[in-house]
């Protein structure tokens, strides 16, 4: 199951955490470069979600996430010597950062906190120094085009919007994540109303539990893919990835959307506040420009507003291993699955798609692979045994 919210979410497992570990100044030093009143930053967008590289107190570039679903921007902790940062200054405290865009944007701020993030590297396949959250967008009008992959920063005093985009108000969840009303439609159960909670550091979106259990989704929606909550080798992630009739912001309707059903019972997902996460498999179809000094969410559908949502067709739970993060472990499989009838099994390790080496691609990449419904794929295993043999997967959407 390639598109468990598990393997899909960043920021959900650092929104508490960054709660706790902000110490960083209201008032930063912002300073753009020339007379300019805007940058314009390159972004990757790896598993849904824009990457940036930035120099920190002069050194590197460094890949560094920017996630408005962050309260801080929190640094890597396994990476603090490369970026050249001891843990804590002479006086106990973390002292001033400065970070450098591409095209010359500095902020100088207070450090914050840290946290582990090697956890996360694997689905991008590979390292990434930290996240920009909230401390630092907050200055700024921020415009994510996901399709020329770029972010702009506009100075707020300086900034008019003059586009055809949809205008909403936002609120602030917590005071730092961007909210909108909406609705969602479901078979069977009709528009529920909820907020919208615009999060740039998750991959895919999420229906919160209150939501869920509030309207019974998980029996109303019925082409779902089984989570590994469900049975599959006996992991314990309490989702369910389903395809509802359509999500409605303003006068936007985004048609048949995949989103994660929620089960969790503590935690943000078990949150009421939160609603719907909107992540990046919904927010990579606009332009987007959070104006956070003007509380102000503006979205503007680009060529891929209509593109199918596609689902996982293999029922293939995969892990990324190794250094480099290139050796791809069955962690599952969907009982009854394209994957199942072709013989697959936990812990077999795949070397070989369609004849090319899967390492020369990251995990996300692997995954995406795999949900080319109708498609016929030809993989090498390597079995437990250390027998190596190929299997063809007859792809078929699991939702």
């Amino acid at each position: 199951m390639t598109i468990s919210a598990r393997s899909f979410l960043i920021s959900f497992t650092l929104l508490f955490l960054a709660c706790e570990l902000s110490t960083a100044s209201d008032a930063p030093k912002v300073t753009f470069p020339g007379s300019q009143s805007s940058v314009r930053v390159p972004f990757e967008l790896l598993a849904n979600n824009p990457y940036v590289n930035v120099k920190v107190n002069g050194k590197g570039p460094f890949n560094f996430v920017i996630d408005t679903g962050s309260i801080d921007s929190v640094l890597a902790s396994e990476t603090l010597s490369e970026l050249g940062l001891p843990p804590k200054d002479a006086n106990g405290g973390r002292g001033d950062i400065e970070i450098t865009f591409a095209g010359g944007l500095q902020i100088k701020t207070e450090r914050s906190g840290t946290l582990s993030m090697a956890g996360l590297w694997p689905l991008i396949g590979r390292r990434f120094y930290g996240i920009i959250g909230y401390d630092i967008l907050k200055h700024f009008v921020v415009e994510f085009d996901y399709e020329k992959k770029v972010v702009t920063f506009y100075d707020p005093e300086k900034y008019k919007y003059a586009g055809s985009g949809t205008v909403f108000p936002a609120t602030m969840e917590m005071g730092y994540d961007p909210q909108v009303p909406g609705e969602f439609n479901v078979p069977g159960v009709g528009a529920i109303q909820a907020v919208f909670t615009i999060d740039t550091g998750a991959g895919g979106t999420v229906v919160t539990t209150p939501l869920v259990q509030r309207h019974a989704l998980i029996e109303k929606v019925t082409q779902k893919v089984p989570s590994p909550g469900q049975g599959v080798s006996g992991m314990e992630f309490n989702d369910v990835v389903g395809r509802i009739s359509s999500i409605r912001l303003g006068s936007l309707v985004v048609e048949k959307p995949l989103v994660a059903l929620s089960l969790d019972t503590d935690g943000p997902l078990a949150m009421d506040d939160l609603g719907v996460n909107v992540g990046g498999n919904i927010l990579q179809r606009f332009t987007m420009i959070v104006d956070y000094p003007h509380r102000q969410l503006i979205l503007q559908p680009n060529s891929r507003f209509h593109d199918p949502f596609l689902a996982d067709a293999s029922g293939l739970v995969l892990k990324a291993q190794g250094d480099d993060f290139k050796i791809v472990t069955v962690q599952g499989v969907v009982a009854g699955s394209p994957a199942d009838e072709a013989g697959i099994q936990e812990g077999d390790i795949i070397s070989n798609i369609d004849g090319e080496s899967t390492g020369k691609y990251a995990l996300w990449q692997i995954q995406d692979l795999f949900k080319n419904s109708g498609k016929e794929m030809i993989v090498t295993i390597m079995k437990k045994s250390k027998k190596v043999t190929t299997a063809k997967i007859k792809l078929r959407a699991l939702a």
